[in-house]
């Protein structure tokens, strides 16, 4: 449907809508409509989105093509963005809607030296893993790579090589992949041929092609409403906090003036022993990062200097055996695998085990705090919200387990003086002792400080901001409570001729919440 070229063809960000009629809207940079155009067959749209997103046109910021794609379900879209690498404007289109994914589907063209390079799909990779914080809905273990035009590749085997092109273009793309993606997994790249694809043939790269589906639709299936389900909590927090500042006037109202005065002075007392209590738990929640640290740090030291780990490394099932890696390549590949292996332990059961013993710590801190906040819900309003009301978000641990696997790209700089090691014998035996000599000098460089150091750059600043967030939600907590108590004294007098105003507005604030259950029973949120 796209156009498509050895260079940058589309120069605008395409939003693929399922839709039963085939049309395209035209929109600007601010989102304002500026075209729609109708088109009564695939080929007349094709001919729309040439007119509307080609390079060299100028086009607008947006355009959403709509027509019918079963695949897609609930409310997500695919989104075509322009390719990087051409000029700086098609990166910054690119760069700008990154924290709108939920995931991505990365195009990669084998034909071109591998499709991997540097200033481009490596540049994106390396954005996406700095911006993840940006990216409330993202999960990098979602991550798709589709690699295409297989079919113009002549699969040849030069006399002396150990590898035909074939071999050696998928094992330099899945090399580059593992080592600029974290997340990397062997499950989650294809080879295909769209061409192929196209005219309906019946080969390995087509049946990539249909596995690749398969794997599409489970992805858009378990994302298909998690942005809603992001941006609906703000609506779900607003009709809380409406009611409970409705329910706290009409509480005040029905008691007696002197166990009014006395509820108020109550109510300060216990806001007072909030922010003390607040204050300690918080302060119990960034010391123990120092203790979870230490952990991490240990686990891994551990983890790399096991009897087993050492050739499991080295010689991992996803690649052939380290001795028969080329001569040329051989001391980068021993440290790719090392790397490789850090990052497997991140994303390991260790480490989620460790998380998990975090979120209880942290729960556990936080649950005095929010068992003083339904006392004073209880005094303020006659009634307490549940635990998922005052909840408070705890760690994404997709986001935990990302910056735990990129503290080993972080770890294995320290390394790399082993690429200055002696010449190497490229004699199979010989290459294999080498590469295990060259493990030990790898562990001798990574000693408990400095992987304690790399994990306290990496995961501390990760705990630092959630910590922050608590801080910051607590506070919050506490403004609006002491804001609510003075509201309702100063109002009082007045409150008392608008009682009946408030019972019709607590009636409204009901009929929302009905509405909210509604929507997330319908929804499945």
């Amino acid at each position: 449907m796209f156009v498509t070229s050895n260079i940058a063809a589309t120069g605008t960000v395409c939003r693929i809508r399922h839709s039963k009629s085939m049309k395209i809207k035209i929109y600007s940079k601010d989102e304002s409509l500026i075209d729609e155009e109708m088109a009564g067959d695939l080929s007349g749209l094709k001919t729309l989105i040439k007119k509307y997103t080609v390079v060299e046109r100028n086009p607008q910021e947006m355009v959403d093509v709509f027509l019918p794609v079963p695949i897609l379900k609930g409310n997500v879209i695919i989104v075509d963005t322009p390719g990087i690498g051409e000029n700086n404007e098609l990166c910054d289109i690119l760069m700008d809607f990154l924290p709108h994914a939920v995931s991505f589907v990365f195009i990669i063209n084998a034909k071109n030296a591998g499709g991997i390079h540097e200033d481009r799909l490596l540049r994106i990779l390396k954005t996406v893993i700095e911006k993840q914080k940006e990216m409330p809905c993202f999960e990098p273990e979602d991550v798709i790579f589709l690699t295409n035009q297989w079919d113009i590749i002549d699969n040849i085997k030069e006399d002396g090589d150990e590898e035909d092109e074939h071999t050696k273009t998928w094992n330099k793309i899945q090399y580059k992949l593992a080592e600029g993606w974290p997340c990397f997994h062997a499950d989650r790249i294809f080879k295909i041929s769209l061409k192929q694809v196209g005219e309906g043939l019946n080969t390995h790269t087509t049946r990539e092609f249909k596995t690749f589906k398969t794997m599409l639709d489970a992805t858009i299936e378990k994302n298909k409403n998690k942005r809603v389900e992001y941006y609906f909590r703000f609506i779900q927090k607003f009709a809380i906090n409406a009611e409970m500042g409705i329910m706290s006037r009409i509480h005040l109202l029905e008691i007696s003036d002197d166990d009014r005065t006395k509820q108020i002075l109550k109510t300060k007392e216990t806001i007072q022993k909030l922010k003390t209590v607040a204050q300690e738990k918080l302060k119990e929640a960034k010391e123990y990062k120092t203790e979870v640290i230490k952990k991490l740090a240990e686990q891994l030291l551990s983890y790399l200097h096991s009897d087993n780990v050492q050739n499991d490394i080295l010689n991992p099932p996803s690649r052939k055996r380290i001795n028969l890696e080329p001569i040329v390549s051989f001391r980068k590949e021993v440290l790719t695998r090392i790397n490789m292996g850090i990052s497997k332990w991140c994303a390991g059961e260790d480490v989620i085990l460790v998380i998990q013993e975090i979120e209880s710590k942290i729960k556990t801190l936080l649950s005095e705090v929010e068992s003083i906040i339904r006392i004073i819900d209880e005094d303020l309003a006659g009634f307490s919200r549940s635990i998922h009301d005052v909840s408070f978000n705890v760690f994404k641990q997709s986001a935990l387990r990302m910056t735990l696997i990129s503290n080993g790209s972080c770890i294995i700089e320290l390394v790399k003086l082993v690429l200055n090691r002696p010449s190497l014998d490229n004699r199979q035996l010989m290459k294999e002792k080498q590469a295990h000599n060259m493990y030990k000098a790898c562990l001798s460089t990574l000693t408990f400080d400095h992987i304690r150091s790399c994990f306290e750059d990496n995961f501390g600043t990760e705990y630092d901001s959630v910590i922050s967030r608590f801080e910051f939600e607590i506070l919050q907590n506490t403004i609006g409570l002491y804001t609510t108590i003075n509201k309702n004294l100063f109002e009082l007098s007045d409150n008392k001729k608008k009682t009946q105003s408030f019972t019709v507005l607590h009636g409204l604030v009901n009929e929302i919440k009905t509405k909210i259950d509604e929507f997330k029973a319908g929804a499945q949120l």
